[in-house]
């Protein structure tokens, strides 16, 4: 059932646009209302947008557009929870590591057995390629590794004989009073300290078994990052800045099949507004309208190039 998810998730969503497209090829020429339609000493009424008014129609096409509009109106919710579900597979593939749930728990499980945790906290920080913003990290550390727990996702582990490096790169000390504020900067070096949030600035690179490589961990607390380095030992220290390795994303994304098929319904949205633009926005708002269809036109060019230098990569 969980290898299905994926492509359940995906069908619903896909379903779910094409009946909107669907409808929306029906109503658009006319930019009908079926909600607002009504029968009259046995005529049937659609309201019209760009008559100002209501259109007269048959019987059955009367009955199926009410009939469809509904089915779009029901599709919404589980088109939401189907796009959330891909987007929680997108991202728990990315923090993921090389390993299956089943074996990352055992991993956990050990590191849990190993001893009372010598430190514990909520951080920002980053897993491989995943940037966590505010405390949403938990962190503990046992004597035989990290325990990391992103939200919503399962609790990942980091043996510390997978420890390859720990890169500590400096942070407010703990009596130091930061400014509050906003800050826009480009990257961390270029933040003032007193901006700097309170607390370590660490990062660990592994061997991205359990969990995507680099972990890097961004405040927090101080007993948090010497507890880290006491599990990872004196020759893992990194003294001064190294070329550290690349962040890997974890695994792949989504299956392959999930991939392809989203390129190709990517395609056919963009194309059907690119439509809807040429037949509608066009004729009913004139320069507005042209410059939404060649936005539209230049997105759809963009994809297609990137799909064709993607594939020629493969």
């Amino acid at each position: 059932m969980q290898g299905a998810l994926p492509y359940i998730a995906f069908a619903v969503l896909a379903l779910g646009v094409l009946n909107f497209l669907w409808f929306m090829t029906e109503t658009l020429p006319l930019n009908l209302i079926p909600s607002e339609g009504r029968v009259v000493d046995g005529h049937y009424f659609l309201w019209s947008k760009i008559h100002g008014g209501f259109v007269e129609v048959g019987r059955d096409t009367y009955g199926w557009l009410r009939l469809h509009e509904t089915s779009v109106f029901l599709s919404w919710p589980l088109e939401m929870l189907a796009g959330g579900a891909l987007v929680f597979l997108y991202f728990s593939r990315r923090v993921a590591g090389t390993l299956p749930p089943a074996a990352a728990f055992g991993r956990a499980a050990q590191v849990r057995l190993s001893g009372p945790a010598l430190a514990s906290a909520r951080t920002a920080g980053t897993i491989g390629v995943v940037f966590f913003s505010r405390p949403l990290l938990r962190v503990d550390v046992h004597p035989a590794g990290i325990l990391v727990k992103p939200p919503f996702l399962s609790e990942r582990a980091i043996l510390a004989s997978e420890i390859s490096a720990v890169e500590p790169g400096g942070g407010l000390s703990e009596q130091s009073n930061p400014e509050r504020g906003p800050v826009l900067a480009v990257g961390a070096s270029e933040v003032a300290p007193t901006f700097r949030p309170r607390g370590p600035f660490l990062r660990v690179d592994h061997a991205g078994v359990g969990m995507a490589t680099p972990l890097t961990l961004i405040g927090g607390r101080w007993d948090v990052a010497a507890a880290i380095l006491q599990i990872a030992g004196p020759d893992r220290l990194a003294t001064q800045t190294p070329v550290t390795q690349r962040a890997t994303p974890g695994q792949s994304s989504l299956p392959t099949g999930i991939r392809g098929a989203s390129l190709v319904l990517g395609f056919l949205v963009t194309g059907v507004l690119v439509w809807s633009g040429i037949t509608f926005a066009i004729p009913q708002f004139g320069l507005p309208g042209i410059l939404w269809t060649v936005a539209l036109i230049v997105i759809l060019a963009i994809n297609v190039r990137r799909y064709v230098v993607t594939t020629a990569g493969e």
